[in-house]
């Protein structure tokens, strides 16, 4: 028998109603979302790049491959007329913003990948803890220096300072809705994409370190209080959340990093620490306390052991450990590509030198540094595949491809 329209689109309407009933809250129909668990913050400056900013441009983060001097640049020929490096940032096309700390000539210089100078602005003194923050879009450029914080755009043209005096300068990290953290004056500061104070908040003791914030828009520093020192928690509005202390004094606390569990780590004099995300202690891993860690894609802990990198899980039980890297210490900081290579400067008795290891921990090179010296700042990766490198007193600059 032949079925008329009507009997059709009846039949369909059975059908529809049928599966829906047969849905359960095991069996949707949609199935949920799927819960990001990529690290929060994985690295200082929260990428490679070090833009302070989880919604900079997102590039591919390729491998450098040959462990070579690219070129090198001479700014001086006596490393004391300069004063301690600050971090650098790399924008998406590769361009290079340095903060050369000369004494005489303090100088802001934008570099093109292949060395040469796009432009050098006059500016004055910025501490090794600053370095600098991108807007989304990289055409603005946020830092601090001890007369306050300012903004210029991608030309070196000032768009805006707020005058400060500061005798500690902090790296700044930018919010979703645009909003930049520092600290200014010892106060966890807030200020608007134009310029304006939204709130400034002190804990008591000493703010410092680099700021990080999770997907909730919280915000964590490292914070002194006498001798002893700790982590705080803030909310994007300058609440304190919570307070982790019992940190022996060390100032190598660069920055925290936090897993895709909302799970903090951060080297120190006891050792690697990692806390929850309401502050409470959940392991402590007895080795190194001179960098600051990187999280790979899959929430895979890279740190150091005075002399090898390690590999962690996010309960702390070792996956791996690399040779022996260096007869002396790894320092600063590690960074990863896109494929989790990991890169890193170190102290040898023979040559100060980089090196990268794969995320299986096998060596793929080690490169001697024109020159390096114990301290900050560590190595800042290229989207074009080289590492951007200075000395402590940053008299020369280089890259490594």
């Amino acid at each position: 028998m032949k079925l008329t329209k009507k009997h059709t689109w009846f039949f369909c309407l059975l059908a529809v109603l049928f599966i829906l009933s047969s849905c359960t809250e095991d069996n949707p129909l949609i199935p949920p979302a799927v819960e990001d668990h990529s690290p929060m913050w994985p690295m200082i400056g929260y990428n490679a790049r070090h833009t302070g900013n989880p919604n900079s441009i997102r590039v591919n983060m390729l491998p450098v491959n040959e462990g070579k001097i690219y070129w090198v640049d001479t700014l001086d020929t006596n490393p004391s007329t300069f004063n301690n490096a600050s971090e650098n940032a790399i924008d998406a096309l590769g361009n290079i913003y340095h903060f050369s700390n000369r004494s005489s000539d303090p100088k802001l210089i934008k570099i093109r990948p292949d060395g040469s100078i796009i432009w050098s602005k006059d500016s004055v003194y910025i501490h090794s803890g600053g370095g600098f923050a991108l807007s989304n879009n990289e055409m603005l450029i946020y830092f601090q220096d001890v007369n306050g914080f300012k903004c210029i755009d991608s030309s070196g043209n000032t768009i805006w300072a707020i005058e400060q005096i500061s005798s500690y300068v902090s790296m700044p990290v930018i919010g979703r809705d645009g909003t930049i953290y520092v600290i200014l004056n010892n106060n966890l500061t807030a200020v608007t994409p134009d310029g304006n104070i939204k709130w400034q908040v002190n804990s008591g003791g000493i703010m410092f370190g680099r700021p990080a914030l999770d997907r909730g828009e919280n915000l964590y520093v490292i914070n002194e209080s006498g001798t002893n020192y700790g982590v705080l928690k803030f909310n994007k509005f300058g609440a304190i959340l919570w307070r982790y202390e019992n940190l022996l004094q060390n100032y190598n606390y660069f920055s925290v990093v936090i897993d895709g569990f909302n799970n903090i780590y951060l080297n120190s004099n006891k050792g690697l620490v990692s806390l929850d995300k309401n502050g409470n202690l959940r392991w402590i891993k007895n080795y190194g306390i001179n960098t600051v860690p990187a999280i790979t894609k899959n929430n895979i802990i890279i740190t150091d052991s005075t002399k090898y990198i390690i590999a962690l899980d996010t309960g702390g039980s070792q996956l791996w450990k690399s040779v022996m890297i260096t007869d002396m210490f790894i320092e600063h900081s590690i960074v990863l590509d896109d494929n989790d290579n990991s890169y890193f400067f170190f102290w040898a008795s023979d040559q100060d030198k980089a090196a990268s290891l794969s995320i299986t921990g096998n060596l793929r090179w080690a490169c001697g540094l024109p020159t390096y010296w114990y301290g900050n700042p560590g190595p800042t990766l290229s989207p074009l595949g080289y590492i951007f490198g200075t000395r402590k007193r940053p008299f020369l600059i280089y890259c490594i491809k």
